[in-house]
């Protein structure tokens, strides 16, 4: 997969056009169960694209409906706080850094600008880390996690389309006194927020990930280096 994802172009591919399509195949699958409860027969593989010019329609309206899933994703990101261990490497209690971590990674923190006080500076200093990972080549060893969380959170977005849809069809379902469709939709309406909480958890997880695998990368080459002077 991850030769794949490098020979068609990656990024767009996994984090855009992904989520997209699964957020296609819920519009669809909907829509289906919407015209079945209204002609009250099961005609929902009758919205499934099946000449070939359907399918180059369906992934390109896949691909602009994954650019508004990124931006649900970017809502759904500082409304959950889940891109947040930036902002926490000199905070013990945040999660990503102990505190015996943070003493140890002092000397180096400062020499990125901080002045060893002013926890707010974390994101500053952070982004300071990340450049500098960036030009020697190190921050391309854990792109598969900045990647991973970005996936998540767009999927975590696809699943919260998915409920606001599934809420529509329930009350289309019960204003048309349909219970099949009613009831199985509010199941699903259960499994949209399980998986919408597990995906935003996964995408935060995988965000601290990747700031703790670059912050250690960079500690180790700092002291290296120092080593290497001394």
């Amino acid at each position: 997969m991850d030769k794949l994802a490098e020979y068609i172009g990656s990024y767009d591919v996994w984090a855009v056009l992904y989520p997209g399509t699964v957020g296609m195949l819920e519009t669809v699958l909907f829509s289906g169960v919407m015209y079945s409860v209204l002609k009250k027969r099961h005609a929902i593989c009758e919205f499934l694209p099946r000449e070939i010019s359907d399918w180059v329609l369906f992934i390109i309206a896949a691909f602009f409906l994954g650019i508004i899933l990124q931006e649900m994703g970017s809502w759904l990101r500082r409304a959950t706080k889940v891109r947040c261990a930036e902002d926490k490497i000199f905070d013990s209690t945040g999660g990503v850094f102990e505190n015996d971590e943070i003493t140890r990674f002092k000397e180096y923190f400062i020499s990125q600008g901080w002045d060893g006080k002013d926890l707010k500076a974390a994101r500053f200093v952070f982004h300071n880390i990340n450049i500098s990972a960036q030009e020697c080549d190190v921050a391309k060893r854990f792109v598969k996690l900045n990647v991973i969380q970005n996936i998540s959170i767009n999927l975590a977005a696809t699943m919260l389309l998915g409920l606001m849809e599934a809420i529509i069809v329930v009350v289309f379902s019960i204003i048309h006194q349909n219970v099949y469709f009613a009831s199985a939709t509010g199941i699903g309406c259960v499994l949209y927020i399980f998986f919408m909480m597990m995906l935003i958890r996964r995408s935060y997880r995988f965000n601290r990930y990747w700031v703790r695998n670059i912050v250690y990368a960079m500690v180790s080459r700092f002291t290296l280096m120092g080593e290497k002077d001394g």
